[in-house]
């Protein structure tokens, strides 16, 4: 309820970067909560905001957490493409430097293909995350 009266009150400032940081929140919470519709709506939102923000950092944690809502989904091969480009992004330093959550994108690829049977290259993964 407190994060809906924040975005509430972000959308009546015109404030899209902290709306769509919130809609983010909301989905993982949603995703977490295993609300998969709700999930789904609140993190293509985030995005589209998040896109129209420009910001490159809240555009990749909008991805990542699309990512890890479709491994909860169990929609494997989407959640690897999804989390593959999340990664070769954040590894481009050129455009965006060290990123904090790249560990965390690495975890979940790994999850992913784990769940999917993949074990060798989940293990090599693991080696290189950082």
């Amino acid at each position: 309820a407190l994060l809906q009266q924040a975005l509430a009150g972000q959308r009546a400032e015109g404030d899209q970067q902290a709306a769509a940081e919130t809609l983010r929140r909301l989905g993982l919470a949603a995703c977490r909560l295993g609300e998969n519709a709700a999930a789904g709506d609140y993190l293509e939102e985030a995005a589209a905001l998040a896109e129209a923000t420009g910001s490159r950092y809240l555009r990749l944690r909008c991805r990542l957490a699309m990512g890890e809502a479709l491994l909860a989904q169990e929609h494997y091969p989407a959640a690897e493409a999804t989390l593959r480009q999340v990664i070769a992004t954040a590894e481009d330093a050129r455009l965006l430097g060290r990123w904090r959550e790249l560990p965390h994108a690495y975890r979940l690829l790994v999850r992913v293909l784990r769940e999917q049977g993949r074990h060798d290259e989940a293990a090599l993964l693991e080696n290189k995350k950082t």
